[in-house]
């Protein structure tokens, strides 16, 4: 489904004896050939493409601008036009936005161009369902606007039984979700059949193709709002073949159950999890639980991404097996990510207390309910979790390699959970004793600069509390490396450590990496690398230019 750049050299070679003598384009090395097209095909100056795609897409419509690579190939001379008409690969995969369609009357013939020139491969459509400088249709061009959104429709619905990967970002006031919906009741067929759908994206409530899904065997990820797709009259067999589920809301009795439905799951996010037995009333728990845990459920999954209100009703997981987990990812939900949590020089209140002390006991629950689910836990990544939780579930999972932490709290606090984490006689059993690579963010409020000539980085270069934890980082990196120590205490040595790319700025963390540079690998990361995975977040379910799919090895061999 993807575009693969390894075709590329062997379609320009065999399109090299066509080109005419004289041809300026002769006289190109190869690999100068192969460049020109992965720029072109790949290349985005003006930021056109959206960052919540999750795929690669050939053709672009948006409000910054379009872009339309392949199209520009064919106008380069007869010998390009050929190569790229010949290879449907290049024309099966497009973005649309909904407002930038609706603007310029050219779109659908540009969009009626790519289809018709992708032959009979799979197609990926991506549509964005609300503009940035379109906040809703206007009244008084509403019949115009529905003919062309009927137009656009109709030409998507009509390659249905093509679809391979679509995705949809939301609208607030769920306009265009509305409208889909109602056309879709009205249309003089029936589409129903998705034989060749494996990806589905749909992020504004329930999924307006719920009645539609009547047959999707070859759908291997979904990500939406939440399961409401899966009415009674949609058995749970018609997914069976899903890989990757990820969702906001999950409202159901049982979370064994609903995983079970999906033998060949590997991957789950989730943000939020209530169960039935808990009315909107109570937030605690049932005080009988015995019923919850009577049937087992052994599952596949590998990895599991999931926020703190996920297993906040923690005895609900009790029911897992999960002997193939090696990757976990757990913290605190985006939009209570400073709700409770006290700035560095803050001290909590009680509320704040009573909530961190919640969250700390479910989080040790949960670390309990792993370690007997047989997880052997390796790769680990633990977003705003305060040192005390971090501490209690790491002791549990000693083969942790790769470890993510961002550390939130007071100075004292964390530089306390990092000479825990230490190796030293006083840490007596030391935690993570597997560890060989160390991610660390400190999470830190907003800097207030009153001087405009103080650069906020430099504010803070000077701050006693950001030395004093970057002195513990380096106290940490210091015991972790020391070959001697590991050997003696019988643990792996520190092989590589990354660093948020603003704590380079500081004094300390430039300390740091001067000290160990020349010992381990450094490496720096963007604040987000360390956030918890969203469900609906803008990473690819395939690399761009994925080389595995079927469609492409069917593709490469087609021609016009």
């Amino acid at each position: 489904m993807g575009f693969n750049l390894t075709v590329i050299p062997p379609i320009l070679r065999a399109s090299g004896s066509g080109r005419p003598p004289g041809s300026l384009l002769r006289r190109l090395p190869l690999e100068v050939l192969c460049q020109i097209f992965t720029f072109f095909i790949r290349a985005d100056p003006d930021d056109v493409k959206p960052s919540w795609l999750p795929f690669f897409c050939s053709l672009t419509i948006n409000e910054d601008g379009w872009l339309y690579p392949t199209m520009l190939l064919t106008w380069v001379c007869s010998s390009w036009r050929r190569i790229v008409l010949g290879y449907p690969f290049f024309w099966n995969s497009a973005f649309i936005s909904l407002p930038a369609y609706l603007n310029h009357p050219s779109a659908q013939k540009v969009l009626d161009h790519y289809i018709s020139h992708s032959a009979d491969l799979t197609l990926d459509f991506a549509i964005a369902h609300r503009g940035k400088y379109y906040p809703e249709p206007p009244e008084d061009e509403c019949v115009r606007e529905t003919v062309a959104i009927d137009t656009l429709y109709d030409s998507l619905t009509n390659e249905c039984s093509r679809w391979g990967r679509f995705a949809s970002t939301n609208d607030i006031d769920n306009y265009w979700e509305n409208y889909f919906r109602s056309y879709l009741d009205q249309a003089p067929w029936n589409v129903t059949d998705y034989p060749k759908l494996k990806f589905i994206q749909w992020d504004a409530g329930d999924l307006p193709f719920e009645a539609l899904f009547v047959s999707c065997p070859r759908l291997q990820v979904y990500r939406g709002s939440g399961l409401w797709i899966f009415n009674d009259y949609l058995k749970f067999q018609r997914f069976s073949q899903l890989v990757e589920l990820a969702i906001e809301q999950l409202n159901w009795t049982s979370i064994g159950e609903i995983l079970s439905q999906f033998p060949l799951l590997k991957k789950f996010v989730l943000s939020r999890f209530t169960p039935n037995e808990s009315n909107s009333n109570s937030e605690s728990e049932p005080d009988d639980c015995s019923s919850l845990n009577k049937s087992k459920y052994r599952l596949s999954i590998s990895t599991l991404c999931l926020s703190l209100n996920a297993i906040r009703h923690v005895k609900y997981w009790e029911c897992l097996e999960l002997p193939c987990l090696t990757t976990l990812e757990l913290g605190v939900p985006y939009e209570e990510k400073y709700e409770y949590w006290p700035w560095p020089e803050d001290d909590p209140d009680e509320e704040e207390q009573a909530y961190l002390k919640d969250y700390d006991h479910t989080i040790v629950k949960f670390s309990e309910i792993l370690s007997r689910a047989d997880a052997i836990l390796e790769t680990v990544k633990m977003d705003r979790i305060t040192g005390t939780g971090v501490l209690a579930f790491l002791a549990l999972h000693p083969l942790i390699s790769d470890l993510t932490l961002t550390l939130v709290g007071g100075h004292l606090k964390i530089r306390e959970t990092l000479s825990k984490l230490e190796i030293s006689s006083d840490n007596n059993p030391l935690v993570v004793p597997s560890l060989r690579s160390l991610s660390i963010l400190f999470d830190q409020p907003p800097v207030i600069v009153v001087d405009d000539n103080i650069t906020p980085w430099k504010k803070l270069d000077s701050s006693m509390p950001m030395l004093f934890m970057c002195d513990g980082l380096y106290h940490l990196v210091l015991s972790r490396t020391n070959s001697r120590l590991c050997k003696y205490h019988g643990v792996a040595e520190l092989e590589e450590v990354s660093m948020e790319s603003e704590l380079l700025w500081h004094k300390g963390g430039q300390t740091v990496y001067e000290r160990f540079s020349s010992w381990i690998a450094f490496a720096q990361k963007k604040r987000e690398d360390f956030r918890l995975e969203d469900p609906l977040a803008s990473r690819p379910w395939l690399e761009p230019f994925d080389s595995g799919s079927e469609s492409e090895s069917d593709g490469s061999e087609s021609s016009e």
